[in-house]
């Protein structure tokens, strides 16, 4: 929280209260009950058989000041992760972790509290490698095997490479822009419909689109239309190689389309972030990622 605009406001209306103050104020709601609160949340969210993920970056000054010992190339990077679930009565669940982890490396320990490992478990999350699921230690890798997850990537993604490049490319874009579209109109159709039928309603309906657009990126490379090293042929590889991920709505009941649920909630965070500029300790960050869960 900005604690020393707070202590300035409080200054201005005649009640002064120190920002040190203010934050003991904040610290006690969260040792007298919200922590707990938070430990329970993050367990909950494990539970969840379907994961938004995404994350934001974060200003942690006493990890700055600990990363002028880091060598270069290594990783120094502090982010906020958002972890959107469901319990098992559809109530929703958004948590924060504020930390030097990614969303992959927190994804990590809050699958280990799955109480059924083996149980279905979808994850909506951009292309980013940051956002899979970590290994950090070698009996991670027969744990990560052991879990039931299929791994979904945002399409808006996608579609936003050809959006960004639409007054450059035109007619080629505006023929990719409409076919998303038109999966688009094809899942608020079929939003309400139970699972098993979505995924028929998507298998029928959007594939024809989706063959489209592959269709139309393999006959601009193979005629040499577009160079793969342009703007352009980069926008068509992300398509090409995150194929598997970002058509997995139409073999995976129940995968979304976009990882925009995520994305939404980050803002507020964000917004946070732009008033306060950054956290004290890793311990602030928990603190506020807690309350703000």
């Amino acid at each position: 929280m900005p604690f020393h605009r707070l202590a300035k406001l409080q200054s201005l209306c005649g009640v002064t209260v120190a920002s040190s103050t203010l934050w003991q104020q904040v610290e006690g709601v969260w040792l007298e009950g919200a922590e707990a609160i938070y430990e329970e949340l993050l367990f909950l969210t494990a539970q969840s058989s379907l994961l938004y993920v995404d994350d934001t970056g974060a200003k942690i000054l006493d990890v700055i000041a600990a990363n002028k010992d880091i060598p270069p190339k290594k990783a120094k990077g502090s982010h906020t992760t958002i972890l959107k679930g469901q319990t098992a009565d559809n109530q929703g669940l958004v948590v924060y972790v504020t930390d030097q982890k990614t969303a992959g490396r927190n994804l990590n320990p809050l699958l280990k509290q799955r109480l059924n490992p083996h149980h279905s478990l979808k994850i909506m999350s951009d292309a980013s490698t940051m956002n899979k699921i970590a290994i950090e230690t070698e009996h991670d890798i027969a744990f990560i095997e052991s879990l039931s997850t299929s791994h979904g990537y945002c399409i808006e993604h996608g579609a936003r490479k050809f959006k960004d490049l639409l007054s450059t490319y035109p007619e080629i874009c505006s023929y990719f822009i409409e076919q998303i579209q038109l999966i688009y109109a094809h899942d608020e159709k079929c939003k309400k419909y139970d699972p098993r039928k979505r995924l028929r309603y998507h298998k029928e309906n959007s594939s024809p689109c989706i063959k489209k657009i592959y269709n139309k990126i393999h006959h601009l490379f193979r005629e040499k239309e577009i160079e793969p090293n342009s703007d352009l042929g980069r926008a068509m590889r992300y398509w090409l190689n995150h194929r598997q991920h970002l058509t997995a709505f139409l073999r995976i009941k129940g995968m979304p389309l976009t990882n925009n649920p995520s994305e939404e909630g980050l803002r507020s965070i964000i917004l946070q972030r732009k008033n306060s500029y950054f956290f004290k300790s890793i311990y602030s960050a928990r603190v506020l990622s807690g309350l703000h869960s």
